[in-house]
């Protein structure tokens, strides 16, 4: 029994100390795994201040970045730009030195007596006006008036001009010049006139088809200049000329034959011919060429007593009139005076034909002149065919 006893009782001990053990080493492995737990946690910890510094980091040099963008462009787009403008706008107003004393004056006039110029009469219609000549010497007017912002109403720089109202259109002139086919040098000088008008050329000469071309490519209207037998018949007329003992099949024949050399061409008119268009049979032959042609005839007008109107009129035809002569007398003077003329026949009827001649080398000269003064006077340029059409 006591050997039991003590048996059970060294049992009891060992349990003891299994248990105690079994404790010991349990509390070892859970601090042991507490540590490793917290030591987990503290390297995400790191791990998440680490990742959170480098976004802020990257925040940072991002956010930089953008602002140096944005200084950049707010640099190129409105600063330079401005600088630009407040430079040029300096030295705009260091040139225009008159524009900055008139604009002065009034402001100094105005600070020291402000209360005299109230109580005195307005003297703004007493004023004389001043001059164009000055008011358009004037280079940055805007800036000036931002610099006088003191200006009173009296000051005249400050009111704005009043727009020049149109010309009215008193007619048009229209310019034709005979005689071309001899001298394409002489004939230059016509093509270069900077406007539009009629040249005519002659059959048969050295450069009649030549200089048929060139008006063409200048943009000038060609005409058949046709010779025809003058009432003094000493005086040849020239190649391709009607007379007076030609058959009606001879004068349709060299009709088509002029027209085919130089063609295609708006119209004809008479060179010399006075025999010719007071002759009311011939007459009716070149005009029905012409209608058949499509083209108008010009009358020259070398005799007062020309059947051309009447004939015309006869057969329901429109034709064309030569009011003025130009260089008769090749003087610039002289000239002059018959362009004068024409511009009163043209105010009178609407319209005025004037005929000149391309070996005139100073009336090309004349009309390069007077071309600014025609416009501004209120004279129209064009051809026979813009007349017809209605410009």
């Amino acid at each position: 029994m006591a050997e039991n006893g003590k048996g059970s009782f060294t049992k009891r001990k060992s349990t003891k100390k299994n248990t105690t053990t079994k404790r010991s080493s349990q509390s070892k492995s859970r601090t042991v795994k507490s540590k490793s737990r917290k030591q987990s946690s503290n390297t995400k910890s790191q791990r998440n201040r680490s990742s959170k510094s480098e976004k802020k980091t990257y925040l940072k040099v991002g956010v930089g970045i953008l602002s140096v963008c944005v200084i950049l462009i707010l640099t190129t787009f409105f600063v330079l730009p401005t600088l630009k403008r407040i430079l040029k706008d300096d030295v705009s107003v260091v040139s225009s030195e008159k524009p900055v004393v008139v604009n002065t004056k009034p402001e100094q006039t105005l600070q020291q007596q402000p209360l005299k110029e109230k109580k005195q009469p307005q003297p703004a219609k007493t004023e004389e006006k001043p001059k164009p000549v000055e008011t358009s010497k004037i280079v940055a007017p805007k800036k000036t008036a931002q610099v006088s912002k003191t200006v009173t109403k009296n000051d005249v720089t400050a009111k704005p001009e009043k727009p020049v109202p149109p010309v009215p259109h008193k007619g048009v002139l229209v310019f034709v010049f005979d005689d071309a086919g001899h001298n394409l040098k002489q004939l230059q000088a016509f093509l270069d006139l900077p406007f539009n008008c009629v040249i005519a050329v002659l059959p048969g000469r050295a450069h009649s088809a030549e200089a048929a071309r060139r008006i063409r490519d200048a943009g000038k209207e060609v005409i058949l200049h046709q010779p025809m037998q003058a009432i003094d018949e000493s005086v040849n007329p020239g190649y391709g000329a009607l007379k007076p003992e030609m058959t009606r099949e001879e004068v349709i024949q060299t009709l088509k034959a002029n027209i085919a050399e130089i063609a295609p061409i708006a119209g004809l008119n008479n060179h010399e011919g006075s025999l010719i268009t007071e002759n009311k049979t011939f007459m009716k032959i070149v005009l029905e060429v012409a209608r058949e042609e499509g083209i108008y005839f010009l009358d020259s007008r070398t005799t007062a007593k020309t059947v051309v109107p009447s004939v015309a009129k006869e057969m329901g035809m429109v034709i064309w009139e030569r009011a003025v002569f130009l260089d008769n007398i090749k003087e610039k003077t002289a000239m002059k005076t018959q362009i004068e003329r024409g511009f009163k026949i043209a105010e009178k009827n609407g319209y005025a034909i004037l005929i000149g001649h391309v070996f005139t080398t100073e009336l090309a000269e004349l009309l390069t002149q007077m071309y600014p003064d025609i416009k501004a006077a209120g004279f129209s340029l064009a051809t026979i065919s813009e007349v017809a059409n209605g410009l």
